[in-house]
């Protein structure tokens, strides 16, 4: 997959500018929102043991689930009063998940594996956030998306 990570800069600049304000996690309460400005915080390096965790939550919520919540349990479980993820928050999530999907042609096989569940779930962020009212920059990120699906080697998806 290209690295584009002008864009990826670019788009999060955008994204984070336009956050709305979100309440900071609890003991017993994991706020989405704060979890993706920490994912954010650490795109073009690689994620940590924390990261990684939070990035497979995202992505089983989104291909199982096809719903992320504003807050979990610490471990990733539904809360009763569960409520969607606002609509300002849904770029930053695609942007997250996008922008860790790409690696370059040095990555090795796990990378290229973890690339592509996180680029599916981005897909699928996508398609969610088309559903939701007032979600901004879609068209940008679903032609970044775009871009990066045409970039995969056809071996890689065989």
């Amino acid at each position: 997959m290209p690295v584009s990570q002008t864009r990826a800069q670019q788009l999060l600049e955008v994204v984070t500018r336009e956050l709305p304000p979100h309440p900071a996690s609890s003991v017993d309460r994991l706020q989405t929102a704060e979890v993706l400005v920490g994912l954010a915080d650490s795109v073009g390096n690689p994620p940590d043991a924390d990261e990684r965790r939070h990035l497979d939550a995202l992505c089983r919520k989104l291909q199982v689930a096809r719903r992320v919540d504003d807050a979990y349990t610490p471990s990733w479980g539904k809360l009763p009063e569960a409520t969607p993820l606002p609509a300002g928050f849904w770029p930053l999530l695609i942007v997250c998940l996008l922008a860790r999907a790409e690696s370059g042609p040095e990555a090795d096989e796990d990378a290229r594996g973890l690339a592509l569940k996180l680029l599916n779930a981005g897909l699928v962020a996508l398609d969610q956030a088309e559903r939701v009212s007032g979600v901004a920059h879609t068209l940008e990120l679903r032609a970044w998306a775009d871009e990066l699906v045409a970039g995969i080697p056809a071996a890689a998806v065989a």
